[in-house]
């Protein structure tokens, strides 16, 4: 009789179904990594290069008190949309780091700037402190959205290589002349929007070859 350690990877679920037994192996969940782990591996120069750049010129442009200043909300927005982009695992830590070196490069900048006199310490560090409640989720907001939409893209792109091709707009067809000319995606996309029109779903498509297409409705 063979037993299972409570150490393996898959954990093993007994169901019984209209008197009919079978086993059902489900995975287990990953283990986490620890956190001195996650910290090595997170991108620190690129996290460093736009965290404090992004709060030192964000207090630079509050400083300024010139139509330049609406600048101010869109740099750490940037900068988290550059880093998403270019990092692939621990978003959320990323994130939650790229915010924390941005929140204090501002208050170290705020704090440089007042204390030499350049700006009213008064009116500029309560401006800083206000603006200090939106800049907080700004560069998390940036890393999370473009990361996302950068996961998005790459599943379109290993999705259309799967299909073999994309459906793409033909336009509007008066004449079989015009439907001939249509190219194969062109074609595509025309048959499937006429069985839509009429009830059906496109479950599925792929081309195979350049002269053959298929579909899956229902």
């Amino acid at each position: 009789m063979a037993t299972q350690s409570p150490l393996q990877e898959d954990k093993a679920e007994k169901v019984d179904r209209g008197g009919a037994s079978r086993t059902q192996v489900t995975p287990a969940a990953a283990p986490r990594a620890p956190i001195g782990q996650v910290l090595r591996e997170l991108n620190w120069p690129l996290l460093v290069l736009f965290g404090i750049g992004g709060g030192a010129f964000w207090s630079l442009l509050l400083a300024q008190q010139s139509a330049l200043t609406f600048l101010a909300g869109l740099l750490p927005v940037l900068g988290g949309i550059v880093v998403g982009r270019r990092v692939k695992e621990h978003i959320g830590w990323h994130a939650g780091v790229l915010s924390a070196i941005t929140v204090v490069a501002a208050l170290a900048m705020a704090g440089l700037l007042a204390s030499t006199g350049l700006v009213r310490s008064a009116a500029f560090q309560q401006t800083v402190l206000v603006g200090l409640i939106t800049l907080v989720p700004f560069p998390a907001f940036g890393v999370v959205t473009a990361s996302r939409t950068e996961q998005r893209n790459e599943q379109m792109k290993i999705e259309r290589e799967r299909r073999g091709g994309k459906l793409e707009k033909p336009g509007r067809v008066k004449s079989v002349d015009e439907l001939r000319s249509l190219s194969l995606p062109q074609l595509g996309g025309y048959v499937g929007d006429l069985f839509r029109k009429h009830d059906f779903l496109v479950n599925d498509f792929r081309f195979e070859r350049d002269n053959y297409l298929e579909f899956e409705m229902s």
